[in-house]
Parts: structure tokens; C-alpha cells; sequence
């Protein structure tokens, strides 16, 4: 099953936190700071992110991209530095 990402840089900190928020509620998992993740796309889900996302940010200065990813890709990537950057109880 494919991966979504999500990583954002957002100007103000109440649009910012809003889409944290809402991240979260549809599942995703916090990376870094900016950058989260959701283990299994599915059906609708990456609809829902972009819905949500253009929903909460202004388009003239904040910028948000949403990566489908196969499974294996991020699985396969290396972590440097801290502690594991899925966070707690993230599996792929």
C-alpha cells in the first residue's frame, strides 16, 4: 500500500497549527516539525488532505506538498541524528 507525505511551510502559526491538527485527526504522524506521514493512502485520503490543506492555508504566501509514495521508498530511507523520526507507534 502506497505512503502519503505531507510537508508544509506556512507563515502564520495559527493556519500552521490548524493543519498540524488536522493532520493528525485524518491519522498522520509527525516526522519533523513540518513533514508528516501516513502509513496506508487510503481510498480518498490524499483528496481529503488537499481538500483540508487548501481549505486552511493562503496560497499567496504558503506552499503545502502532498507526495504518494510507494510503500518501499520510505521503508527504505535513512534517519539520521534523534530519535526515530516516525514517532511512537508508526510501522510501515
Amino acid at each position: 500500500m502506497a505512503v502519503i507525505l505531507v510537508a508544509y511551510d506556512i507563515s502564520d502559526d495559527s493556519r500552521r497549527l490548524r493543519l498540524a491538527r488536522a493532520l493528525e485527526r485524518l491519522g498522520y504522524s509527525r516526522v519533523q516539525r513540518s513533514v508528516y506521514i501516513h502509513p496506508r493512502a487510503y481510498r480518498g485520503l490524499r483528496r481529503r488532505t488537499l481538500e483540508i490543506a487548501a481549505r486552511l492555508m493562503d496560497p499567496a504566501t504558503d506552499r503545502v506538498l502532498v507526495l504518494t509514495l510507494p510503500e518501499g521508498v520510505f521503508r527504505d530511507a535513512v534517519h539520521l541524528g534523534g530519535p526515530r523520526a516516525l514517532g511512537s507507534g508508526l510501522t510501515l
